[in-house]
C-alpha cells in the first residue's frame, strides 16, 4: 500500500499511508463528487437576489467542481472567445465573491489542524 502513494508525498505528509486509499473508497462509494455539482445549482436556485453560498471543500477534487460549477454560473455564455457580442443568450446568475479560495491562516490551522486544507469560495445570487 505505501508503493501506491509517491515519496514525495510520503515524506510531505505526517499521517497514515493508507488514509489516501480509504478517503478514495469512501469518496467513490457515497458517490460524493457527484452531488456537487446538483447540490450547488439546487442551492443557488433557492437563493433570493443578493444571498450568498459559501461553500469550504477539503481536497482538490471537490475543489475543482466547485470552482467550475462558480465558474459556469457567473460567466455561463458559450459563444467562441473571438464573438464581439454574445449570441447565445445566457446571462450569469451569480457573481464571485471571492476570484481565489481563502485559506485558513497559520493561527486556525495551528489551533485546529484539520483546517489545512480547507478552502473557502462564496457567490452572490444576482
Amino acid at each position: 500500500m505505501i508503493g501506491a502513494i509517491p515519496a514525495a508525498a510520503r515524506r510531505k505528509e505526517n499521517q497514515h499511508p493508507a488514509r489516501r486509499t480509504f478517503q478514495a473508497l469512501r469518496i467513490e462509494v457515497n458517490g460524493e463528487l457527484q452531488v456537487i455539482e446538483p447540490s450547488l445549482q439546487a442551492a443557488v436556485k433557492r437563493l433570493r437576489p443578493g444571498g450568498r453560498a459559501a461553500v469550504i471543500t477539503f481536497h482538490s477534487l471537490e475543489d475543482r467542481i466547485v470552482k467550475q460549477v462558480f465558474g459556469k454560473m457567473a460567466s455561463p455564455c458559450e459563444c467562441p472567445p473571438d464573438f464581439p457580442v454574445c449570441t447565445c443568450g445566457k446571462k450569469p446568475i451569480v457573481t464571485r465573491i471571492t476570484k481565489k479560495p481563502i485559506l485558513p491562516s497559520d493561527a486556525e490551522i495551528a489551533e485546529n489542524p484539520r483546517a489545512r486544507s480547507a478552502k473557502l469560495r462564496v457567490v452572490e445570487k444576482i
